[in-house]
């Protein structure tokens, strides 16, 4: 078992070595129980909230990811703490005449130079992906932002380049921000660094859907839009 404890919710990862006759929300509410108790004794008061998230872990690797993010979490909450400022979702931002939700180095909307990466779905074989991708790299270290929806296998790929190689940008969702959105991962530190915003136009939604090509083009529009605009005085 592996637990991490933070000051207002608790990490555990659980193995399961054998068949049990009872649903996992039985074992939780088991360890909950223990500890109010405890806690009233103590304290005088309860420990929890209702309910819990649970996720699990089916395919290889899983284990080692979750563990990792487990004993990062410290990390990540002094991160928050001391950059409040990119890890909260803003919405209602004005770009042109769209109003959207924000997540992340906000102020990047503001540079003075940015570029919409927008490639055919034509770009498709990988010396023509690497000319794309060495051509948008060089406009972003001479100072450009970098926006995209990442549609395209072209696109993907020049965001993918630039995120390593450390450049700011700005990529465009599908899908909004839901309640307990974060960023995950590498994205993670990039939002602490300020290298990256999230732009979202419509409401998040829980449903699996495949992007419509009107929304492809409305999210290209929306990049254009965002490479164009000048901070206002």
């Amino acid at each position: 078992m592996e637990i991490q404890l933070m000051p207002d919710h608790i990490h555990g990862i659980l193995f399961v070595t054998e068949q049990v006759p009872y649903h996992l929300g039985q074992v939780v509410n088991g360890f909950k129980i223990g500890c109010n108790a405890a806690a009233r004794e103590l304290l005088g008061t309860t420990l929890w909230e209702e309910g819990y998230h649970d996720r699990i872990l089916s395919h290889e690797g899983q284990l080692v990811t979750m563990v990792r993010y487990l004993h990062d979490n410290p990390r990540r909450l002094w991160l928050k703490r001391h950059h409040p400022e990119f890890f909260t979702v803003q919405h209602e931002v004005r770009i042109g005449n769209t109003h959207v939700a924000v997540a992340g180095n906000r102020f990047l909307l503001d540079y003075p130079i940015k570029v919409a990466v927008q490639c055919s779905r034509s770009i498709n074989s990988e010396e023509a992906i690497a000319r794309e991708v060495s051509r948008y790299l060089a406009l972003a270290r001479d100072g450009a932002v970098l926006v995209s929806a990442c549609i395209s296998p072209c696109e993907k790929a020049v965001m993918r380049a630039a995120f390593n190689a450390g450049v700011k940008e700005i990529v465009l969702l599908e899908n909004g921000f839901s309640p307990m959105w974060k960023p995950g991962g590498k994205q993670f530190d990039a939002c602490a660094r300020g290298q990256l915003l999230f732009v979202a136009p419509w409401p998040y939604h829980s449903e699996r859907k495949t992007i419509t090509r009107t929304q492809c083009l409305q999210l290209n529009e929306l990049a254009k839009e965002i490479a164009t605009t000048q901070p206002q005085q």
